[in-house]
């Protein structure tokens, strides 16, 4: 799924990255902001390209751990029984306040 994202910003694709976010993000980000603000941003921060170093499962979290990119760390939530979102770069980071 964090490929999935990272090729979806890459290619600009505000609709298809927006939709691999986790919920609490679409709560505290609209798709306007994400698409106007947020994605040229996270553009320089991911690139489909990173090589996974480690994932870490914390219940319904994933911290991922990837090399070749602006940010090497990612949380994702579990989405369902087979899939997870994106929640935020970083450990306990935010795409909130990114803003230049």
């Amino acid at each position: 799924i964090l490929r999935e994202f990272a090729r979806a910003v890459d290619r600009g694709d505000c609709e298809g990255s927006y939709a691999l976010l986790d919920e609490s993000v679409h709560r505290r980000i609209a798709e306007e902001a994400w698409c106007d603000e947020r994605l040229p941003q996270v553009d320089e921060q991911i690139d489909a390209g990173f090589r996974l170093e480690q994932a870490v499962l914390r219940g319904d979290l994933a911290v991922v751990h990837i090399s070749g990119s602006g940010i090497d760390t990612w949380t994702l939530r579990r989405h369902g029984e087979r899939s997870w979102r994106v929640v935020a770069p970083g450990e306990n980071g935010s795409f909130e306040g990114r803003a230049s």
